[in-house]
């Protein structure tokens, strides 16, 4: 009996493959038949023999893949030997030791996420806390962090391996019984850190390495009551708390019935199907356009890697956040009125590549673009309404209207790779003829781009023709034809540039200066759309219209650029993650490398939507800023501890140090340690609705109106050599600053448990680096809602109090990056946590 902390766990569970296989080949037969009879009565055969007989080619290709996925010696976990294999070459005699030590989902307790450092804030060590799969400190002053996933842990029934490091999260309730989990990894392929198993996709040899996206997914209680000791195998809201006052005797394995991949089918840009790589030959159709020029040239910086090019896979280029959008999330004023997407969607986008530069001077790069999954059907597409350049997160914010769908996207904007690649695009870019208006040269874009707004019509085509019933998903949800706008700002009354402007700025000065008004701010359309029937290379994409001047019809008074992080001649901070209002504002929230961030506001959006000519867009929108926090000092007012507790929380390996500062390995003019006291890098970042009957907001859903508090939950990715940290803060009242409330910190290549070569799981321990927690979702509703759909979820959301809630949390942690991780081809490790919310209102 395997056992952690004195809990087994559950015999495997039974595939259902088979089950399936025989289901389609029924479908198939019952489909002969009804043609059969059809024709016998008179009825012209058409074109159903043709029919049946590619069905049935269908159903036999897909019971051979079932054959090779679901046959091995011992009779069970295949795609556990199928990562194996992927990474080491062949099922060798070291298998059976590695397949012995890993263990299902949800097994592991221990945590490599601590309240604090594990030594005695004199920087001596405390030993009871140093250990492989052993906690930490884990007296968390806002509530428990417990995993339901652990980087290195696998499906105990098909073997599948969930890669790391987890990265975008969302939470959908699926059926009565049952809540999915779905993530992604930030996985880099052979471009850095450790390769991921290859995932085959299409049944046609084609096959990615890097970036995966994983569901999982577990059993809840049929009824919403709060956790018991009779539902531990159910997992609810409660359950975080349970585990930890239990002392870690429950964990999630027993809850846990399927994981796997979220997609199987693959297209590129162009709408292809993607085929086999062919090592660095030219692909003319069906290339992964993300890795070749918009002819299908192989230009990744691997291709001069012999073993890389002999393992023929494309790469999906680090899918760095995500966002789950389920269909008419919505919700209006009004009973049943709701607005979105039409279909359940998981969005992610690939955030950077290497480019070979010979490559790239000789054929381009067509670019990194935002891939959408049709939860339903498995299939995912490259989308690139968004633009080309490559993306931190894109997420769905309320448009309130029918006919079209809005998103915000974030990100680099040409994180291509050196110096001579950009050169190649620069020159690519001048070659074209085209010149700034305000005639100086084109720069390199990477870093040079605005908040922006993209607006899709539903139902047209990349043409921007109406498709009607020829639809497919990308028209039918928007994705097809769309316009991207950029925050503008009038420069005689916003005089710096983005960053300048953060840069010591705070809530509380008088008169007011952290708000942008319409007066000053204009969303401004670039004169760029992206169409799938004529795919270009970057130059001709998106990436260097935020150099020029917006262009704003002659009503607009004043002289707008762009607000960029440095102005239009050079890259600063880059925008990184955002989120929507959670209750269906015109709003979204963007954050910042520089540790600053704000909302963005569409004003007046339904209305101009409403009045925009058919087949087309508005010129512009007005625009407003409101800054929740800039580059500014938040030591002093960052909360360790729950008020009134006896506050031990946040002590760091270095004496006399605590997580109100952060160390990124700076120095002062006289060499000691630069301690920073403002954020660094804020990278994840979630908007959260939380119920309150006296709150500062209200609003009116489905006829029923709800009072709530807005809360930000807060992640950097700053390198901090002690830890990086997450906290949880309320939006502050006007003009006054904000409170943050520290939930907890892990990793670091100065921290006690990483200098200790701890790991989780054992024996995984990599190299003494760095962590972040990355990746945020509101699982309250998910579990309380009564009803299905996206719209129920969020209303349920808007109905727990913020002490209340159960929150998902993704942790990436880079020093785990051996053992069972890079047996199984997991790249580097990390923990999916339920964080039950206290002691925050």
């Amino acid at each position: 009996m395997d056992m952690e902390k004195g809990h087994a766990y559950a015999p495997p569970r039974q595939s259902n493959a088979w089950g399936i296989y025989g289901a389609c080949a029924a479908t198939v037969g019952a489909i002969a038949a009804i043609a059969a009879a059809a024709i016998a009565g008179g009825l012209p055969d058409g074109d159903f023999s043709s029919v049946i007989s590619e069905l049935s080619a269908k159903v036999d290709a897909a019971a051979a893949d079932l054959k090779i996925v679901y046959t091995d010696p011992a009779g069970n976990k295949p795609f556990l030997q199928r990562a194996y294999a992927s990474v080491n070459g062949a099922i060798d005699a070291h298998y059976q030791d590695w397949s012995a030590r890993i263990k299902p989902i949800g097994w592991h307790t221990a945590r490599l996420a601590e309240s604090g450092d594990a030594s005695d804030g004199s920087g001596n060590v405390e030993f009871k806390y140093i250990g492989d799969e052993k906690d930490g400190k884990t007296d968390f002053g806002f509530g428990p962090l417990v995993p339901i996933l652990t980087i290195g842990e696998h499906d105990e029934n098909t073997g599948y391996v969930p890669v790391g490091v987890p990265d975008g999260i969302g939470i959908m309730r699926t059926d009565q019984e049952t809540v999915r989990m779905i993530y992604q990894s930030e996985s880099y392929g052979n471009l850095a850190s450790g390769r991921s198993w290859f995932q085959e996709v299409n049944m046609n040899g084609a096959k990615f390495t890097g970036s995966h996206v994983t569901y999982v997914d577990y059993r809840v209680p049929t009824t919403a009551t709060l956790y018991s000791s009779t539902s531990s195998d159910k997992l609810s809201y409660g359950f975080a708390d349970a585990v930890h006052l239990n002392g870690g005797m429950t964990n999630a394995a027993s809850t846990v019935t399927a994981a796997g991949s979220v997609f199987d089918e693959v297209y590129n840009l162009a709408g292809e199907k993607v085929v086999a790589r062919n090592g660095n030959e030219q692909i003319s159709s069906g290339a992964h356009l993300g890795d070749t020029s918009k002819d299908g040239h192989y230009v990744t910086a691997d291709k001069d890697n012999l073993a890389a090019t002999a393992e023929n896979a494309w790469t999906f280029h680090s899918f760095c956040s995500a966002h789950l959008e389920q269909a008419r999330q919505w919700a209006g004023d009004t009973a049943g009125e709701t607005y979105g997407v039409e279909n359940d969607i998981w969005i992610t986008n690939e955030e950077w590549t290497d480019l070979d530069a010979n490559a790239t001077a000789a054929h381009g790069f067509s670019g990194l673009s935002a891939h959408v999954i049709d939860l339903a059907s498995r299939k995912m597409y490259a989308a690139g309404v968004f633009g080309l350049g490559g993306f931190e997160k894109i997420v769905e914010f309320n448009c309130g209207h029918e006919d079209f769908v809005c998103f915000s996207p974030s990100g680099y904007n040409g994180n291509f790779g050196g110096s001579d690649a950009q050169t190649a695009i620069v020159n690519a870019k001048k070659a074209t003829g085209k010149v700034r208006k305000d005639g100086k040269d084109w720069v390199y874009p990477q870093d040079i781009v605005p908040a922006r707004v993209y607006v899709g019509r539903k139902g047209y085509d990349a043409t921007g023709t109406k498709c009607e019933a020829k639809c497919g998903f990308l028209e039918r949800n928007g994705l097809a034809f769309g316009q991207v706008y950029g925050f503008a700002v009038d420069t005689a009354t916003v005089t710096t540039n983005r960053d300048a402007w953060h840069k010591g700025n705070n809530r509380t000065a008088s008169p007011a200066t952290h708000t942008i008004s319409r007066t000053s701010g204009k969303w401004a359309p670039i004169d760029w759309k992206f169409n799938s029937s004529a795919i270009t290379n970057v130059e001709d994409a998106d990436l260097f219209h935020w150099q020029d001047k917006p262009v704003l019809p002659s009503s607009v008074s004043g002289t707008y650029q762009f607000w960029t992080a440095a102005g239009p001649d050079e890259g600063g901070a880059k925008t990184e993650h955002n989120s929507p209002s959670p209750v269906g504002e015109h709003k979204f929230v963007q954050s910042s490398t520089a540790g600053y961030f704000g909302i963005y506001e569409v004003i007046d959006m339904a209305t101009d939507l409403t009045n925009a000519a058919a087949g087309a867009f508005p010129e512009y929108f007005d625009a407003s800023y409101e800054m929740i926090e800039g580059e500014t000092d938040i030591n002093t007012r960052i909360n360790l501890c729950a008020v009134g507790s006896v506050c031990t929380q946040g002590k760091l390996a270095k004496s006399g140090k605590d997580a109100t500062e952060m160390y990124d390995g700076g120095t002062n003019d006289d060499g000691s340690e630069k301690w920073k006291t403002t954020f660094e890098d804020v990278d994840g970042l979630e908007w959260i609705a939380a119920k309150n009957s006296s709150g500062a907001s209200s609003v009116i859903l489905h006829g029923v109106t709800y009072s709530y508090d807005d809360y930000f939950v807060i992640q950097e990715d700053a390198g901090n050599w002690y830890g990086d940290r997450m906290f949880i803060s309320k939006m502050p009242a006007a003009n006054a600053a904000a409170t943050h409330n520290f939930v907890a910190m892990a990793g670091g290549k100065k921290n006690s448990r990483v200098l200790s070569k701890l790991a989780i799981p054992a024996g995984a321990f990599g190299s003494a680096t760095g962590s972040e927690f990355s990746g945020v979702a509101d699982a309250s509703g998910a579990f309380r809602q009564t009803t299905l759909g996206g719209a129920a979820r969020r209303i349920a959301d808007l109905q727990v109090a913020i002490d209340d809630k159960s929150i998902l949390i993704g942790l990436q942690q880079h020093s785990v990056s051996g053992g069972v991780v890079a047996a199984f081809g997991a790249d580097r490790g990390g923990q999916v946590f339920m964080w039950d919310v206290d002691n925050v209102a």
